[in-house]
């Protein structure tokens, strides 16, 4: 069953279309009506397509909503929305979605399961982007209390993607730690070593001498620190701020 998300921060406007996608086959995500919410639906769920309103509920939008899961999934794009202005229509469409509907034109329910049919079908067709992965070790520190050869511990392939963070680890700095929702994964590098090597993507960035974020998985940010999906407070040290500013409006404005 293909599953849709739909960002909405207008109750009826979100029940009406859930309703009429669940008739017609489709699972839909429980009423999201803001960015963060959008991110943990998407990384919970992995949509086939989305259905962005631009005006959500918090600080950031449904365009940068529209970013975001193009970065990190891949995910098919459809805008629907009352604003009609060109500054956000240019914005909206260097996410390069797969359509744009203004409510106030009433675009029929059939007109948007069409769209959304196409959509997804267009997406199973195209060449996938390479998705990035970093080797790490799993469980390394019980694994190396048990005497372990560290030479036979074997690494896995985690998708960048999915990473909240990197940070110095507690007991080796030539080791960092890699956050994710679960698992404790471990790289023999250090963190500078890792931002220098200029292998991480434009999401990724430094923001102290301990650690290294991934702006997609900030819940809050202000001048000085940022709030991650899991709840961690990271702070940014003063030189790191206008950097971190500047990298975080370039991907959300």
């Amino acid at each position: 069953m293909q599953h849709i998300l739909i960002v909405e921060d207008e109750w009826i406007i979100y029940d009406s279309l859930a309703q009429f996608f669940i008739s017609k086959g489709y699972s839909v995500s429980k009423y999201t009506k803001s960015y963060e919410s959008a991110m943990v639906a998407a990384r919970e769920q992995r949509p086939d397509i989305a259905l962005l309103d631009i005006e959500l509920e918090g600080a950031l939008n449904g365009i940068q909503v529209g970013k975001a899961l193009k970065e990190m999934y891949q995910t098919p794009l459809l805008y629907l929305s009352n604003i009609q202005d060109q500054t956000t229509r240019k914005l909206a469409l260097s996410t390069q979605p797969n359509g744009y509907f203004f409510k106030s034109k009433n675009a029929s329910n059939e007109e948007l399961l069409t769209n959304v049919q196409l959509a997804i079908q267009q997406a199973s067709q195209q060449v996938v982007k390479k998705v990035k992965y970093i080797q790490a070790h799993q469980d390394f520190i019980k694994k190396t209390r048990k005497d372990q050869d560290t030479n036979d511990i074997p690494q896995v392939k985690l998708k960048l993607s999915e990473i909240y963070y990197f940070k110095t680890n507690s007991t080796n700095n030539s080791y960092i730690s890699l956050v994710l929702d679960h698992d404790d994964y471990v790289k023999r590098i250090s963190l500078k070593e890792l931002y220098l090597s200029n292998q991480l993507p434009i999401n990724f960035i430094i923001t102290n001498r301990t650690h290294i974020v991934n702006l997609f998985m900030v819940l809050e940010f202000n001048a000085s620190r940022l709030k991650m999906f899991d709840g961690e407070i990271i702070k940014i040290s003063r030189q790191n701020r206008k950097r971190v500013k500047d990298r975080f409006d370039s991907l959300f404005l």
